[in-house]
């Protein structure tokens, strides 16, 4: 599983989680361990809460759009692709300017 894949199943093992399906049955669905699948929900709940329903354009991650937006000041879109392209070096300096999330990053601004 690529790091784009495992982010996204990471974040939905913690929607399903707080929208009440039992870990076991969230583990069973991904072939995982009832402790990881829990571990995964809570180190990810707080991405559930800060996305707070919000669509992410196709190709990029929660976790990179949630670090757009403490970066930047708003949530992306397709449409501020170049914003956020040109405002590469205020991202790599933010807390969140990791290299995961700058390659997540990367990815959505080359998907056409």
């Amino acid at each position: 599983m690529e790091k784009f894949e495992r982010s996204e199943r990471n974040y939905l093992i913690a929607v399903l989680k707080l929208a009440g399906e039992p870990i076991a049955v969230t583990a069973a669905r991904f072939g995982i361990s009832v402790q990881h699948a829990g571990n995964i929900a809570r180190g990810n709940a707080w991405m559930v809460e800060t996305r707070a329903g919000r669509a992410v354009p196709n190709g990029l991650t929660t976790r990179a759009a949630i670090a757009i937006e403490h970066a930047l000041g708003f949530w992306p879109s397709d449409a501020s692709k170049g914003f956020v392209e040109s405002s590469a070096m205020t991202m790599l300096r933010s807390e969140n300017g990791r290299r995961v999330i700058m390659e997540d990053i990367g990815r959505w601004l080359t998907n056409p």
